[in-house]
Parts: structure tokens; sequence; C-alpha cells
């Protein structure tokens, strides 16, 4: 669980946040492939990827639209979909209050990049 009162977030949150932000809105995509069928699979499988219908021509995006999930962006930065929820949530309330401009500013700082 994450605090972020303090200036300790852990950069695996952060990171991950962005990730699922991108994916869900479709800036970024899944790292996979298509089949001769037409049919997409994640490059890198996860646990979670287990419990999710295997592509078929009939739905070939069933494993790319469950990577776009909190649930596997989590399983692949190893935290809770929880961390990504409260991230989400805090970051949605202060918004307002430069929150956003933190973020920035802190992976700034850690990766010395944007």
């Amino acid at each position: 669980m994450i605090n972020l009162r303090t200036d300790n977030l852990d950069l695996n949150i952060v990171k991950a946040t962005i990730e699922y932000i991108k994916l869900k809105e479709r800036m970024i995509h899944p790292d996979g492939q298509f089949d001769n069928a037409q049919r997409w699979y994640p490059t890198d499988e996860q646990s979670c990827c287990s419990r999710i219908r295997q592509p078929t021509r009939s739905y070939p995006y069933s494993l790319m639209t469950h990577c776009r999930t909190k649930l596997h962006v989590a399983n692949c930065y190893n935290i809770s979909e929880e961390d990504i929820s409260c991230m989400l949530k805090k970051s949605n309330l202060t918004k307002l209050f430069g929150f956003d401009t933190y973020i920035d500013k802190y992976i700034t700082s850690k990766l010395g990049t944007k």
C-alpha cells in the first residue's frame, strides 16, 4: 500500500500507474504478436493471463484486452491492483493542487528524464 502523504512514492507504482493509463487510453499497446490466424498473444505472459480464455478466430483480442487491465499491469510490476487504484484516486483528487506536477518532478528526479 502506498502513502502519498510522504515523499517516498514507490517508483514501481508510479510507472505502473502511468503504463496503465497509457494502455487504457490506447496511447501504447501491450507487447505481443499475432499468429497466422490474426490471434494476439502477449510476449511475456503473467500468471493472471492463464485465467483468460485463449484467443480464437472469433475473439482474437481476448488476451490483448486483458493485458490492458489493472490486474495485468499490477502483476507485471509485482504490486497490487489496489496500489494503482489508490494512485489514480489520489491523483484525480489532487489535480487542482499540483499533484500531476509533483509526480512529474518525482519521476524526473528518479529517472533524470520525464
